[in-house]
């Protein structure tokens, strides 16, 4: 009797284990397909050039999923495709900025160094790419600045689409999404981030009521907004993934963006000491363990509800346009 309920408890317990097993197979099926579902989405889209379908896959989900979509993806969103560049020119002009430059990409592709797979010799080769990149950019359009953080871009642009297609990418974003930023100074930048004041004024007062009562200007986001986070974010897929969304979406998206992750952190954001430089200090990191697709998610909703000429207009916040 005993041998026969060992039997059938040892039954139990194989069945038991079976139908957990079969129902953490579902799910993972489920995103399997899901996936590739998204997949023939992205390449209907490219293929018949498609960008409102890219807009709002960018926006939910896994973005363009993988780079090889993305090198196919990107370019079609910034319309550099082949055979659309400048004739090339000759001019041995150094760019004003070019030491500025060369230092910052001494400092860039880090994470190659530390890969022991990784020879030290195609570190060097990828450094010489981004310098080329950034040099030829403002050699096409003197009247642009560099500016620490265009090199973090860059980087992001080398990696997924190759030097050539990046060199593209890096002109037309220059232009496009990062003009404010390479002016003389910053100051159009620092003034769309005070959007980010009047988004906590309408979405979470209390949030703006922590903020201002520590001093606490909304700078921290500062290299969140001018790098697109390539340089906070240590997770190379995440940088992508944002990518993937800011391509598709309003140049001050990033702003938006910036406030849904403060506002992703506000329980947190009340526990520190309500002082400007802990506050400062707090959310100048960038979270790590932070669900992205939300904040994507929230930035988007935000948009949506307070556009940038409506945001102005309530929060009489209002940007030099010129």
């Amino acid at each position: 009797m005993t041998r026969a309920r060992e039997l059938q408890s040892r039954n139990a317990a194989a069945k038991s284990i079976a139908s957990h097993n079969l129902r953490n197979r579902r799910p993972q099926r489920k995103d399997i397909l899901e996936k590739q579902k998204r997949i023939r989405q992205l390449d209907e889209a490219i293929l018949h050039g498609d960008v409102a379908t890219l807009q709002r896959l960018s926006v939910t989900g896994a973005g363009f999923v993988n780079d090889g979509i993305r090198r196919r993806a990107w370019p079609l969103l910034l319309r550099t495709i082949k055979g659309r560049h400048k004739e090339e020119f000759e001019d041995d002009k150094p760019s004003k900025d070019e030491e500025q430059v060369r230092l910052d990409v001494l400092r860039s592709f880090t994470h190659l160094a530390s890969d022991p797979n990784v020879r030290e010799a195609v570190r060097r080769k990828r450094q010489d790419e981004l310098s080329e990149v950034i040099i030829d950019v403002l050699k096409r359009h003197p009247r642009l600045s560099y500016y620490q953080g265009f090199h973090d871009v860059c980087t992001c642009l080398i990696t997924v689409l190759g030097k050539e297609s990046a060199t593209l990418a890096a002109e037309c974003m220059a232009l496009v999404f990062f003009r404010d930023c390479m002016l003389d100074n910053l100051e159009p930048v620092l003034d769309q981030l005070s959007l980010m004041m009047g988004i906590f004024r309408l979405e979470d007062p209390e949030v703006l009521e922590f903020l201002n009562r520590s001093d606490t200007l909304p700078f921290f986001a500062l290299s969140w907004v001018i790098t697109w986070c390539s340089h906070d974010l240590q997770d190379f897929e995440k940088v992508a993934r944002v990518y993937d969304f800011f391509l598709c979406s309003n140049p001050l998206m990033p702003v938006y963006f910036a406030a849904a992750v403060v506002m992703s952190r506000r329980e947190e954001l009340f526990e520190q000491e309500c002082d400007n430089a802990m506050v400062h200090t707090f959310l100048t990191k960038f979270p790590k363990n932070c669900d992205l697709e939300l904040i994507i998610s929230h930035a988007h909703q935000l948009f949506e509800t307070y556009p940038p000429e409506t945001l102005q207009k309530r929060t009489q916040t209002w940007l030099d346009d010129k």
